[in-house]
């Protein structure tokens, strides 16, 4: 089971002198979520307020080759136990305390969505060999969630995933960040 943590507050509070808002610098607003969906305001009309912040979010989950389940041919895959919500914005996937998937003569990962198998990362990353830790560069997907997905890991050796299921020396870390709450 996986580790998921927030980072940062839901709001900031504006109150007194921490926000001066000089005469007629604000006109008619909507700030909907922000709260401030005013008409004209009159001097030292803002007192107090809230603004909403999106949260980093991160989720570490530690899986071995067990975890995964062989396809049959070159590739194993993985559904991690998170689901990202629906509005997250991806940030970035870093792949730690890796002992290398061997058994076969390499071994790279991706990370997807279930339908783009690499939205999560770029490149592949070796995990072939061990390994403290591995950059799994910017994402190469939508970064902008429209519906809810589950992460899914995919290892794809050189011939046959059985034989670095086999060999059932491989595990790594992967931890996963984002922001919600926009």
């Amino acid at each position: 089971m996986g580790q998921l943590r927030q980072f940062g507050t839901d709001t900031i509070n504006l109150s007194g002198e921490a926000m001066k808002v000089a005469d007629n610098s604000i006109g008619t607003s909507d700030i909907i979520d922000g709260t401030i969906v005013t008409a004209d305001l009159a001097d030292n009309a803002v007192t107090q307020d809230k603004i909403a912040l999106p949260k980093m979010m991160s989720y570490r989950q530690s899986v071995s080759v067990a975890d995964f389940t062989d396809g049959g041919a070159a590739a194993g895959t993985l559904d991690l136990s998170i689901t990202i919500p629906e509005g997250a914005v991806y940030a970035y996937t870093l792949i730690n305390n890796v002992t290398g998937f061997a058994g076969d003569t390499s071994a790279v990962i991706t990370v997807g969505d279930g339908t783009d198998v690499d939205r999560y990362n770029t490149g592949t990353p070796n995990v072939f060999a061990t390994a403290n830790a591995l950059s799994a560069g910017a994402p190469s997907g939508t970064v902008y969630h429209s519906g809810a997905k589950t992460p899914k890991l995919t290892i794809t050796s050189a011939t046959d995933f059985t034989l670095v299921k086999t060999n059932a020396a491989g595990r790594l870390d992967v931890s996963l960040f984002w922001y919600q709450g926009y």
